[in-house]
């Protein structure tokens, strides 16, 4: 092959490899909705506010956070808590950032 050739298969790769990940981009940042955000952020940050206001860090009382869900129609479920051996409410989410995340709140 010349070498015209095999440059110019050289970056029709590369423009086709960038126009499928600006559409796959494009497609997914515009269909985001809020309750898919507001997920991620109720199971990452619940922490938070159990700490801070109502001073239940291991979540032992839910029912707080129950009425929140329920008002402001966040999720259907609480599926970052489970339960353990004792049926007590267990958080699982990961909370090993609290820590840098705290000076932002």
């Amino acid at each position: 092959m010349s070498t015209t050739l095999l440059i110019w298969q050289n970056h029709l790769s590369k423009i086709a490899l960038l126009l499928c990940c600006v559409f796959i981009i494009g497609q997914r940042c515009s269909n985001i909705t809020n309750k898919e955000i507001s997920w991620d952020v109720l199971g990452y940050y619940t922490y938070l506010p159990a700490t801070l206001i109502h001073d239940d860090f291991l979540l032992e009382d839910i029912s707080w956070l129950k009425k929140e869900v329920a008002e402001r129609d966040l999720t259907g479920t609480l599926y970052f808590i489970s339960e353990n051996k004792e049926g007590k409410p267990m958080y699982f989410f990961m909370m090993g950032w609290r820590c840098s995340f705290f000076l932002g709140f």
